[in-house]
């Protein structure tokens, strides 16, 4: 149960993340205590293991390119051209007005109102951002900077001036930082001992047992969220390690993995529509809740791909024909 199975399977991971998050939106009403409690409630920890995984990327994405603007425009031109269609379309969906696309757009949610909605693709865009200038001040001295970062972060935290929701999307910043060093480590071929791997899992278990006790005993919505940045890391190893033993799960989860952001755009929508205006279809001797949350996740998932797919050979057309403006401009010369 290595570090290099988080590197090795980070699609796969991704792909559990996004399913966390699909059972989270959904409205099923199980009578499993486990399931409602693991998935119903704390289902967005997706987003948490999906912070924490991105950190890899992103980690090993800077050292080969290092320069801050080309960093910064291949990491906006992965979100961008499918965040502004989105956020235009939620105009008539939605309500939003042109004012709140464009401060969606820049990811300043993050900061300027409390607004859960599509808050992850502000949280993104502010993650890209702080990524080099973090990375530059993490290789002076990597253990220090993860400490006194998570440090100022939960401090920050747990001052409470400003809405909670500002808490709710800010903690993640921890588990991204903490992500990094376990990106460190990885890439320094540190290898974890026995020991180590069991504090791990122990972390997870009390972090669980502290969540539980915290949303059954004082429930508060950011406190709720702190014992995540225990769970996550011992949590994502052993997800690893059963998706490295188990290959047969290693493709479906993988392919979920590459459709993650425009799954997290189309589900909710999709999902509370489907509620909200199909409820008449209900099937007899299938339970409604069942029925109607595994095809909003079926056909979120298909236009996910299909939303991938005509926005990647749209971009490659625009490439195309401004490298053949270039060539054109060229032979003139």
């Amino acid at each position: 149960m290595q570090i290099e199975l988080l590197s090795k399977h980070r699609k796969s991971l991704m792909g559990i993340a996004m399913l966390f998050i699909a059972l989270y939106h959904s409205y099923y009403a199980s009578t499993s205590k486990i399931y409602d409690f693991v998935f119903s409630t704390n289902g967005h920890i997706g987003v948490d293991f999906f912070v924490f995984i991105s950190s890899f990327g992103l980690y090993f994405a800077y050292k080969k390119e290092s320069n801050y603007f080309r960093f910064e425009k291949r990491r906006f031109l992965r979100i961008l051209p499918f965040s502004i269609p989105y956020l235009l379309l939620m105009i008539p969906i939605a309500g939003m007005s042109i004012k709140e696309v464009i401060i969606h757009s820049l990811g300043l949610t993050i900061f300027l109102w409390p607004d859960l909605t599509s808050w992850f693709t502000s949280l993104i865009l502010f993650l890209y951002v702080i990524t080099p200038p973090y990375l530059k001040l993490f290789n002076r001295n990597p253990r220090k900077t993860t400490i006194i970062s998570i440090l100022l972060i939960t401090i920050t935290c747990l001052v409470p001036i400003l809405h909670w929701e500002f808490y709710y999307k800010f903690f993640r910043l921890a588990l991204f930082f903490l992500g990094f060093y376990f990106a460190y480590l990885f890439d320094n071929k540190v290898q974890l001992t026995k020991k180590q791997q069991l504090v791990l899992v122990l972390f997870s278990i009390v972090g669980w047992i502290i969540t539980y006790c915290l949303y059954h005993y004082y429930r508060n919505d950011f406190i709720f969220v702190t014992p995540f940045i225990m769970v996550v890391p011992g949590m994502l190893l052993i997800m690893a390690y059963v998706v490295d033993k188990l290959k047969f799960i290693q493709k479906p989860l993988s392919f979920l993995g590459d459709y993650t952001y425009q799954f997290y755009l189309i589900h909710p929508v999709l999902h509370e529509h489907m509620y909200k205006y199909y409820g008449e279809m209900f099937i007899s001797g299938i339970g409604f809740d069942f029925w109607i949350n595994t095809v909003a996740i079926i056909v979120a998932i298909l236009l996910s791909v299909i939303y991938r797919k005509v926005m990647d050979n749209l971009l490659n057309l625009i490439e195309k024909k401004k490298q053949q403006i270039c060539d054109s401009r060229k032979q003139k010369v």
